[in-house]
């Protein structure tokens, strides 16, 4: 192989590995943009079966039976024990983080 035919073959491949180098980090910025989406999208979704779940609630309470008393209608003691439980769960971590605080300023 001559030296010229080697050189133009060299340019060839230089100009090859260039345009595949750019296309890798054309997919590579495709791809994080890609990531973004569905972390932005999977958000989203979080935020939609949240307001699900509380309308869901609230239809529970309009379904059931509109004779008995509220405190007597099952999605209100499901509500009132959630409510309960959310309530000792706080002061659980109330007295966690203010023995965290006391240790720090000891």
């Amino acid at each position: 192989m001559s030296y010229s035919s080697w050189r133009i073959a060299f340019q060839c491949s230089e100009q090859a590995a260039r345009a595949a180098y750019a296309r890798v980090e054309e997919l590579a910025t495709e791809a994080a943009r890609l990531r973004y989406q569905v972390a932005q999208l999977e958000g989203s979704l979080a935020h939609w079966k949240a307001n699900h779940a509380d309308m869901a609630t609230r239809c529970q309470y309009l379904a059931q039976r509109k004779d008995l008393p509220v405190d007597r209608i099952p999605a209100y003691l499901a509500h009132a024990q959630r409510i309960a439980d959310l309530t000792v769960e706080n002061s659980y971590l109330t007295a966690l983080l203010a023995g965290r605080v006391a240790r720090r300023a000891a």
